[in-house]
């Protein structure tokens, strides 16, 4: 029966016998690792943090139900009314922001994209402070498209409480 500071030795044997292939591999695996990240195209985020009243934008929603979501399920009622297809679809068409003509082919997946692509979370600070952020590959493109976001948000407010005012004076 061999001990185990027989085996540790004959592993350690071992390792130094095969030491210049372990070099070999590190060397090319960083060759290859090292020039993919160099053909990486850099990524750039744009994110902004916004204080919604949860409560009067989904307030029309929520009518009829027999009970309040949490705030956790509001949250993510929010996300999906806020970054719906048609905002997304008007993000898309906007000139200002910098998009290349696209085509019938890919418009679906454009759009399919651009709705994984925009996140939106919560942004710390308070219970109603939500992060959006998106990341492109132009910086300029990314700080567009989050400020075109946020200012439909801010245009959807603006409406609803217009409304909210319109049915109080009646």
């Amino acid at each position: 029966m061999i001990g185990p500071i027989a085996v540790v030795q004959e592993l350690a044997r071992e390792v130094w016998r095969g030491r210049w292939l372990a070099v070999g591999v590190a060397w090319g695996l960083s060759l290859v690792l090292g020039t993919a990240v160099f053909l990486m195209k850099d990524r750039f985020e744009a994110s902004a943090r916004v204080y919604i009243d949860t409560q009067s934008v989904l307030k029309p929603l929520m009518v009829g139900l027999a009970f309040q979501p949490d705030i956790d399920q509001q949250i993510r009622m929010l996300a999906r009314t806020l970054i719906s297809r048609p905002n997304i679809e008007l993000l898309r068409e906007a000139k200002d922001i910098g998009w290349e003509p696209s085509e019938p082919k890919t418009h679906e997946q454009e759009i399919q994209r651009l709705t994984r692509d925009i996140k939106m979370g919560p942004g710390g600070g308070g219970a109603n402070v939500y992060a959006i952020s998106y990341r492109d590959t132009d910086p300029q493109r990314a700080e567009r498209l989050v400020a075109q976001l946020v200012k439909m948000f801010v245009a959807s407010g603006s409406d609803n409480k217009r409304r909210d005012s319109q049915d109080a004076r009646q």
